[in-house]
């Protein structure tokens, strides 16, 4: 995970505080619910408490996941026609604040801007169309490479299911002392789910979107 978040670039803040607040205050009530009114087993309850912690936390983290998408889809477009602006108009606008990106980049157009050099211009604008270009890189990598890390939790749902039917006496017709406990290999594919999800949403673009998608990969097991 400290590999991935080195190479992927800061496009935006969340307030994690929040999200973070609703997914405990999920997980508590899924397991009050499965505890006292429903009388769950101990698998179950961790079960129903993931879910609910992980549907509480995104309420609050998908609507900025959203906006973040908004914002980001007109990112490249904005900056590139404000500093184009800066050789085609006597009047040219600075980058609007929308986005990091766009903040981080107002110094750079000011002092372009305050330079007004053409020469010097054309070169900035180089120099910012190849950082648009990579992040754009960056963006697409991450969601179409990431969702590969769940390939190999894939893979070890199938296997458990393969174990579960496994019946030792059927297969060989000989009384073998081999138990198969399909409880103990779905407690297994919990904590495996979980890391998974969280590794491929921060692959993808962040710790926050793994724990949103915690109920798709706790759902098949």
């Amino acid at each position: 995970m400290p590999i991935i978040h080195y190479y992927q670039v800061e496009l935006v803040r969340y307030d994690y505080v929040k999200p973070t607040i609703a997914g405990l205050m999920g997980g508590f009530i899924a397991y009050s619910l499965g505890s006292y009114l429903m009388g769950l087993s101990a698998l179950r309850l961790v079960f129903i408490t993931a879910m609910g912690s992980s549907l509480g936390f995104s309420t609050l983290y998908i609507p900025q996941f959203i906006n973040f998408t908004r914002n980001y889809l007109g990112l490249p477009q904005r900056v590139l026609n404000s500093f184009n602006e800066l050789l085609t108009i006597p009047n040219p606008q600075p980058p609007r604040p929308v986005t990091i990106v766009e903040r981080e980049l107002k110094p750079l157009w000011d002092y372009a801007y305050s330079v007004g050099v053409r020469e010097f211009v054309e070169r900035v604008n180089i120099l910012v169309d190849s950082m648009i270009d990579f992040i754009r890189r960056s963006v697409t990598t991450g969601f179409v490479y990431g969702p590969f890390v769940g390939v190999g939790y894939a893979f070890m749902l199938f296997t458990a299911y393969v174990l579960t039917g496994i019946h030792a006496v059927t297969m060989t017709g000989i009384n073998l002392p081999i138990t198969l406990n399909p409880q103990l290999i779905n407690s297994t594919l919990i904590p495996l789910a979980i890391a998974t999800s969280v590794l491929t949403g921060k692959s993808m673009h962040s710790i926050g979107l793994g724990i949103s998608l915690i109920p798709i990969y706790l759902t098949p097991r």
